[in-house]
């Protein structure tokens, strides 16, 4: 009976290493292979998600970068639009360019503000200024319109030799009238 007994229980082993097997392979097959394949589905998507997190990254720097420039240039705007006039100010503007005329050694003949007209978001002032002078207190008086801390654009500029007696020649020290339209601009 022992040989019967080990015949039997060899084929019990037989038989649970045969189970065993097929509990491994069973397993292998339907919890590794499909474990493998998702866990290489998910190396995939996390590349790929961290390109886009880098993408994301390059587009916060841009929008940062958008943001300051942003703030920069409502900065120029603001300090602009601090420099106009108010309407209140425009008889400091007119003393300003009655010094600018002054410092230059310009002969003022007249300062003559115009009507306001709407220009864009704001309004502007044209003015006429007439003088005479040398060409060279002609150009300085540009010049003191150019550091006007005001917002002014000249809209007309005509300088005219005083031709001297006998037709002599015309020198840098000839007299010359100027006539001159800035506008000076107002927020609305």
């Amino acid at each position: 009976m022992p040989d019967e007994i080990k015949k039997r229980l060899r084929s019990i082993d037989l038989a649970a290493a045969v189970v065993l097997a097929v509990v491994v392979v069973a397993a292998v097959a339907l919890g590794v292979v499909p474990l493998h394949h998702f866990s290489s589905l998910n190396v995939v998507r996390a590349s790929e998600l961290e390109h886009k997190l880098t993408e994301f990254d390059g587009l916060n720097k841009m929008v940062e970068k958008a943001r300051t420039d942003l703030k920069v240039t409502q900065q120029r705007l603001h300090d602009a639009e601090s420099r106009l006039p108010s309407e209140g100010e425009m008889a400091q503007f007119m003393q300003q360019l009655a010094h600018v005329a002054d410092t230059a050694g310009l002969q003022v003949d007249g300062i003559t503000p115009g009507t306001v007209q709407p220009a864009g978001s704001y309004r502007a002032l044209p003015i006429e200024i007439v003088g005479s002078g040398d060409f060279g207190s002609c150009y300085k008086f540009l010049q003191g319109l150019r550091q006007l801390n005001r917002l002014t654009r000249l809209d007309d500029l005509v300088v005219q030799a005083v031709m001297p007696g006998k037709g002599g020649p015309v020198t840098p020290s000839s007299t010359c009238t100027i006539h001159v339209t800035i506008s000076t601009f107002m927020a609305r």
